[in-house]
């Protein structure tokens, strides 16, 4: 296995972890800031993106090729959960245009934070699941 993989991980989540607490401090205003949430949406949309494609075809494959079912109930599970997250994210952030956010600031900091929480609930099942496996892969390789 490519020793870096789990380093490319880290970083992968380190930049879009990031991007979540820049959103985060947009919503602590008392009303929205469209240019600025803007350009924190579309950088959050865009590392979420490339995520979606480093975990699909780089992580998701490693795992599933693994030494153990363990490891392939584990990357197929990843795949539905993402996939589910990401379609979830994507019609949030349809659902939300610059004109409903200004209608509506209250409900779209109360509902990006419930996207926020959903995602990092999603990280942190990711940690625990995932990243043991990797040191297994990477000791079985």
């Amino acid at each position: 296995m490519d020793l870096t993989l789990a380093a490319e991980l880290d970083e992968v989540n380190t930049n879009f972890a990031a991007a979540i607490k820049g959103l985060e401090a947009a919503l602590r205003k008392d009303a929205p800031d469209l240019p600025d949430l803007g350009k924190r949406r579309s950088q959050l949309a865009r590392l979420a993106g490339q995520r979606l494609r480093f975990l699909t075809g780089r992580l998701v494959p490693v795992l599933d090729a693994g030494p153990t079912a363990a490891h392939v109930a584990a990357a197929r599970a990843l795949e539905e959960r993402l996939r589910a997250l990401f379609g979830e994210s994507t019609r949030h952030i349809g659902d939300w245009s610059s004109a409903r956010i200004s209608s509506d600031w209250p409900g779209y900091v109360a509902a990006t934070r419930g996207m926020i929480a959903r995602v990092e609930a999603f990280l942190a099942a990711e940690r625990r699941e995932v990243y043991p496996l990797l040191g297994t892969v990477r000791r079985a390789a």
